[in-house]
């Protein structure tokens, strides 16, 4: 018996921490994989995706997607379809003007922050339609 419970305690404690660190803090990274998962359920036909990775978004959502580099604000405001914009920790770096303006004139749809002891990965999800005015509004998402 005392061999068993050694064993057992052994492999709980690495198998704990595999639990944690892939279940609850998405392998200490950004959580792009949920972000995209919402924006594909949610995303309409002529909706626009607009990140600073494009590559993963492409990857996720299996489609053509746009990057936030080398966009002007002038030209989203232009824009009649819906987009969505995915924030993370590189975007204001990256666009300081378009996450500005994301901030201002899009709706937050989902904080998928991902807190590792004193480290925070964030990932935000926004959505802008030209047909409605936000500023500063958030909508409910229950992931």
């Amino acid at each position: 018996i005392l061999a068993i419970g050694l064993f057992l305690i052994l492999i709980a404690h690495p198998m704990a921490d595999n639990i944690l660190y892939y279940q609850f803090q998405n392998g200490n990274r950004d959580n792009w994989k949920e972000a995209f998962a919402l924006i594909a359920d949610l995303k309409e036909v002529d909706d626009l995706v607009v990140t600073t990775h494009q590559d993963l978004a492409d990857y996720y959502l299996q489609e053509g997607t746009m990057s936030m580099q080398g966009q002007e604000v002038s030209n989203i405001r232009e824009w009649q379809n819906r987009t969505w914009f995915v924030i993370d920790l590189t975007a204001l770096d990256k666009a300081p003007q378009i996450h500005q303006w994301v901030l201002q004139n899009a709706v937050l749809v989902a904080n998928l922050d991902v807190n590792v002891s004193a480290r925070t990965f964030p990932m935000r999800v926004y959505l802008y339609d030209p047909q409605h005015s936000f500023t500063g509004a958030t909508i409910d998402s229950s992931r």
